[in-house]
Protein backbone atom coordinates (compact mmCIF):
# COMPACT_ATOMS: atom_id res chain seq x y z
CA UNK A 1 0.00 0.00 0.00
CA UNK A 2 1.39 3.41 -1.01
CA UNK A 3 2.09 5.94 1.70
CA UNK A 4 0.87 9.53 1.48
CA UNK A 5 4.42 10.59 0.59
CA UNK A 6 4.58 8.04 -2.24
CA UNK A 7 1.24 9.28 -3.59
CA UNK A 8 2.48 12.89 -3.37
CA UNK A 9 5.69 11.94 -5.17
CA UNK A 10 3.79 10.74 -8.24
CA UNK A 11 2.50 14.30 -8.72
CA UNK A 12 6.11 15.48 -9.04
CA UNK A 13 7.32 12.77 -11.41
CA UNK A 14 7.31 12.53 -15.19
CA UNK A 15 8.58 9.30 -16.70
CA UNK A 16 10.42 9.51 -20.03
CA UNK A 17 8.05 6.89 -21.44
CA UNK A 18 5.24 9.46 -20.85
CA UNK A 19 7.05 12.21 -22.74
CA UNK A 20 4.68 12.25 -25.75
CA UNK A 21 1.97 13.51 -23.39
CA UNK A 22 4.06 16.68 -22.92
CA UNK A 23 4.58 17.64 -26.55
CA UNK A 24 4.17 21.39 -26.82
CA UNK A 25 1.91 23.10 -29.33
CA UNK A 26 4.08 26.22 -29.20
CA UNK A 27 5.96 26.69 -32.47
CA UNK A 28 8.72 29.30 -32.27
CA UNK A 29 9.04 31.59 -35.30
CA UNK A 30 12.02 29.73 -36.78
CA UNK A 31 9.92 26.56 -37.15
CA UNK A 32 8.29 28.20 -40.19
CA UNK A 33 11.46 27.04 -41.99
CA UNK A 34 11.83 23.27 -42.60
CA UNK A 35 15.45 23.16 -41.39
CA UNK A 36 14.24 24.16 -37.91
CA UNK A 37 11.41 21.62 -37.68
CA UNK A 38 11.51 19.93 -34.29
CA UNK A 39 9.35 18.47 -31.54
CA UNK A 40 9.28 20.38 -28.26
CA UNK A 41 8.30 18.84 -24.95
CA UNK A 42 7.47 21.15 -22.05
CA UNK A 43 8.68 19.32 -18.97
CA UNK A 44 9.08 21.97 -16.26
CA UNK A 45 7.59 25.46 -16.29
CA UNK A 46 5.70 26.99 -19.22
CA UNK A 47 2.22 25.97 -17.99
CA UNK A 48 0.60 27.32 -21.16
CA UNK A 49 2.43 24.62 -23.12
CA UNK A 50 1.20 21.73 -20.96
CA UNK A 51 -1.44 19.55 -22.52
CA UNK A 52 -4.70 19.47 -20.62
CA UNK A 53 -4.64 15.69 -20.20
CA UNK A 54 -1.11 15.43 -18.84
CA UNK A 55 0.47 16.00 -15.48
CA UNK A 56 2.58 19.15 -15.43
CA UNK A 57 5.49 20.22 -13.31
CA UNK A 58 4.73 23.86 -14.08
CA UNK A 59 4.65 24.99 -10.47
CA UNK A 60 8.41 25.61 -10.62
CA UNK A 61 8.74 29.35 -11.17
CA UNK A 62 12.52 29.90 -11.20
CA UNK A 63 13.25 28.15 -14.52
CA UNK A 64 11.80 26.07 -17.33
CA UNK A 65 13.04 22.94 -19.04
CA UNK A 66 12.14 21.82 -22.52
CA UNK A 67 13.29 18.73 -24.40
CA UNK A 68 13.89 19.27 -28.11
CA UNK A 69 13.92 16.35 -30.53
CA UNK A 70 14.77 16.67 -34.19
CA UNK A 71 16.08 14.77 -37.17
CA UNK A 72 19.66 15.04 -38.41
CA UNK A 73 20.55 18.44 -39.87
CA UNK A 74 17.69 20.20 -38.09
CA UNK A 75 17.66 22.25 -34.93
CA UNK A 76 17.10 25.67 -33.39
CA UNK A 77 17.62 28.86 -35.41
CA UNK A 78 20.04 31.63 -34.51
CA UNK A 79 18.62 33.80 -31.72
CA UNK A 80 19.48 35.49 -28.44
CA UNK A 81 17.82 36.53 -25.19
CA UNK A 82 18.81 38.35 -22.03
CA UNK A 83 18.42 35.37 -19.72
CA UNK A 84 20.55 32.32 -19.05
CA UNK A 85 20.13 29.23 -21.20
CA UNK A 86 21.78 25.85 -20.80
CA UNK A 87 22.07 23.13 -23.48
CA UNK A 88 22.57 19.50 -22.44
CA UNK A 89 22.46 16.89 -25.23
CA UNK A 90 20.74 13.75 -24.05
CA UNK A 91 21.41 11.76 -27.22
CA UNK A 92 23.36 12.33 -30.40
CA UNK A 93 25.81 15.08 -31.23
CA UNK A 94 24.82 18.75 -31.38
CA UNK A 95 26.68 21.63 -32.96
CA UNK A 96 26.12 24.95 -31.24
CA UNK A 97 26.98 28.12 -33.12
CA UNK A 98 27.58 31.34 -31.21
CA UNK A 99 28.29 34.89 -32.36
CA UNK A 100 26.45 37.35 -34.61
CA UNK A 101 26.54 34.86 -37.50
CA UNK A 102 26.81 31.70 -35.38
CA UNK A 103 30.43 31.51 -36.53
CA UNK A 104 31.98 30.15 -33.32
CA UNK A 105 31.17 26.45 -33.24
CA UNK A 106 31.33 23.85 -30.50
CA UNK A 107 30.18 20.22 -30.77
CA UNK A 108 28.48 18.71 -27.74
CA UNK A 109 27.94 15.04 -27.00
CA UNK A 110 25.57 13.36 -24.55
CA UNK A 111 25.59 14.96 -21.11
CA UNK A 112 28.01 17.77 -22.04
CA UNK A 113 26.79 21.09 -20.64
CA UNK A 114 26.98 24.48 -22.31
CA UNK A 115 25.88 27.62 -20.48
CA UNK A 116 25.13 30.06 -23.32
CA UNK A 117 26.21 33.61 -22.41
CA UNK A 118 23.44 36.21 -22.08
CA UNK A 119 22.69 38.30 -25.20
CA UNK A 120 24.90 36.15 -27.47
CA UNK A 121 23.36 34.90 -30.72
CA UNK A 122 23.27 31.09 -30.69
CA UNK A 123 21.81 28.12 -32.53
CA UNK A 124 21.85 24.33 -32.13
CA UNK A 125 21.87 21.68 -34.87
CA UNK A 126 21.61 17.91 -34.58
CA UNK A 127 24.76 16.70 -36.39
CA UNK A 128 24.07 13.01 -35.66
CA UNK A 129 22.96 10.35 -38.13
CA UNK A 130 19.65 9.85 -36.27
CA UNK A 131 17.01 11.83 -34.41
CA UNK A 132 18.40 13.17 -31.13
CA UNK A 133 17.27 14.88 -27.92
CA UNK A 134 18.57 18.15 -26.45
CA UNK A 135 17.60 19.39 -22.98
CA UNK A 136 17.20 23.18 -22.83
CA UNK A 137 16.96 24.97 -19.49
CA UNK A 138 16.33 28.70 -19.21
CA UNK A 139 15.49 31.08 -16.41
CA UNK A 140 11.95 32.15 -15.62
CA UNK A 141 8.95 29.87 -15.75
CA UNK A 142 7.62 31.12 -19.06
CA UNK A 143 10.88 31.38 -20.94
CA UNK A 144 12.68 34.46 -22.20
CA UNK A 145 11.81 36.96 -24.89
CA UNK A 146 13.51 35.68 -28.05
CA UNK A 147 15.35 37.99 -30.46
CA UNK A 148 15.65 36.20 -33.82
CA UNK A 149 18.43 36.55 -36.39
CA UNK A 150 17.30 39.19 -38.93
CA UNK A 151 18.20 36.77 -41.76
CA UNK A 152 15.72 34.19 -40.45
CA UNK A 153 13.01 36.85 -40.14
CA UNK A 154 13.71 38.12 -43.68
CA UNK A 155 13.64 34.57 -45.11
CA UNK A 156 10.26 33.85 -43.50
CA UNK A 157 8.77 37.20 -44.55
CA UNK A 158 10.19 36.94 -48.09
CA UNK A 159 8.49 33.55 -48.33
CA UNK A 160 5.10 35.07 -47.54
CA UNK A 161 5.17 34.95 -43.75
CA UNK A 162 4.48 37.93 -41.54
CA UNK A 163 6.58 37.66 -38.38
CA UNK A 164 8.34 40.16 -36.15
CA UNK A 165 11.96 40.04 -35.02
CA UNK A 166 11.09 39.19 -31.41
CA UNK A 167 8.83 36.67 -29.79
CA UNK A 168 7.54 35.91 -26.32
CA UNK A 169 6.18 32.41 -25.71
CA UNK A 170 2.39 32.61 -25.72
CA UNK A 171 -0.10 32.06 -22.96
CA UNK A 172 -0.95 32.78 -19.36
CA UNK A 173 2.09 31.98 -17.29
CA UNK A 174 0.64 32.42 -13.81
CA UNK A 175 1.28 29.37 -11.73
CA UNK A 176 -1.69 27.16 -11.13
Amino acid sequence: MATNLEKELTQHLIRFKELDQHQSGFRPIDMALARFDRRRFSVIGRPSEATSDSKSLNSVEAFNMVYVQCDPGKGIGLHKHNTAEIFIPMTGMWEVGMGDEGESLVTLGPWDILNVPLNVMHSATNVSNAAAFLMVISTEQRGPEIFWDPKIIAEINDGGGHVSATEIPEGDFKSS
